[in-house]
């Protein structure tokens, strides 16, 4: 629901690490009053608030060396970061609408697109291909966020799934039976 972001490790079924932090696109966007365009004093304050909930993680990660390189991450941002890649990439446009399971995204074009679209007012980024519409508002803050992790967690990549929590405790359930 863009109110915070969960971290796990683990293998096989087994779950090594997990955790969730209240740092979500939704929840910075209210307790920070960011406008219509994040601009680049909303970019660090998105930085600064994300960081400053990391340390604690970053200390488990530790843990498990180079765990964060390659990051499978799901969500609503995730998904709408990896339709405007490939959107960006592709001269005809073609698949901005379709599924974006195991799109990889390395940092520096998380990066690039927190560059990108935190100078953009939200009709400027409805208008960007691949942009879906429900997400134009936070996607600014979205991927500031998914910058900071990347940053402070050293993660290159991260791998994007069209799966998530909810898919994962349905097929958890469905192994009971």
């Amino acid at each position: 629901g863009g109110g915070s972001f969960e971290v796990a490790v683990g293998e096989a079924g087994h779950i090594r690490y997990a955790t969730s932090a209240p740092v979500g696109a939704t929840r910075l966007r209210g307790e920070l009053g960011v406008g219509d365009v994040l601009g680049e004093a909303g970019v660090r304050a998105v930085q600064q608030r994300t960081a400053g909930v990391l340390d604690e993680i970053a200390g488990a990660l530790a843990r498990y060396k180079g765990v964060a390189r390659r990051t499978v991450v799901s969500g609503g941002t995730a998904r709408a970061l990896a339709r405007l890649a490939t959107a960006r990439t592709r001269e005809d446009g073609a698949g901005m609408t379709g599924g974006v399971n195991q799109v990889e995204l390395p940092a520096e074009q998380v990066a690039h697109m927190v560059a990108l679209l935190c100078g953009l007012t939200l009709k400027q980024r409805l208008a960007l291909p691949g942009m879906p519409p429900r997400r134009a508002a936070m996607i600014p803050v979205g991927a500031a966020i998914l910058s900071t992790l990347a940053s402070v967690l050293g993660v290159e990549r991260y791998v994007v799934s069209e799966w998530g929590l909810r898919e994962g405790a349905i097929l958890d359930a469905l192994g009971s039976f």
